[in-house]
């Protein structure tokens, strides 16, 4: 039986865990303040709770 793979999810998973790293390590901050805050509380915030979701889903596909 093939497995099927889901390439979007995948690269979606790359770029949170970057957003993630960007979360613990105040990249802008030296930068410009306000931008830091704005894409580390706005933009980054999404990376958890996507893992989560993506997780839910292949625990409890059947099809996966």
């Amino acid at each position: 039986m093939e497995k099927r793979r889901f390439y979007g999810v995948d690269i979606i998973k790359v770029l949170c865990a970057v957003m993630i790293v960007c979360l613990h390590t105040d990249v802008l901050s030296s930068f410009n303040p306000q931008i830091n805050s704005l894409f580390v509380n706005c933009i980054c915030r999404v990376a958890v709770p996507f893992f989560f979701v993506a997780s839910g889903f292949f625990i409890f596909c059947p099809s996966v």
